[in-house]
C-alpha cells in the first residue's frame, strides 16, 4: 500500500450504492473540523475579552470615557497580523510558527 492509497483511506470512506460511488467523510475530516472550531473559539473568546477589561484599562490609562477605541485597535491588529502569520507559516513551515 502505498503513501497515497493510505492517505486516501484514511481521509475519506468510499461506499458503492446503486452503482455510484459515494464519499464519507473520514478522520480526518472530522479532525480539521474540530480544530477550526476549536480556532474560532479561541478567537471568540479573544474579541469578548477585550470589552470586559475594557474599564480597568480605562481607568488605568485615566481616559475611562474614551476608550472605546481599544477593541477596534485589536481587532485591526489581528486582521492585520493574519496574512504576515500566514505568510511567514507557509515560508518557515507552520510547526515552527505554531510553537
Amino acid at each position: 500500500m502505498t503513501l497515497n492509497e493510505l492517505r486516501l483511506r484514511l481521509s475519506a470512506s468510499s461506499i458503492k450504492s446503486g452503482g455510484t460511488e459515494i464519499l464519507e467523510p473520514g478522520r480526518i475530516f472530522y479532525l480539521v473540523l474540530a480544530v477550526l472550531a476549536l480556532a474560532n473559539l479561541v478567537s471568540s473568546i479573544d474579541q469578548s475579552a477585550i470589552p470586559v477589561a475594557l474599564p480597568t484599562i480605562g481607568f488605568s490609562l485615566n481616559t475611562a470615557s474614551n476608550i472605546v477605541w481599544a477593541n477596534t485597535v485589536a481587532a485591526i491588529g489581528n486582521t492585520a497580523f493574519q496574512p504576515l502569520h500566514g505568510g511567514l507559516s507557509d515560508i518557515v513551515g507552520r510547526r515552527w510558527v505554531l510553537t
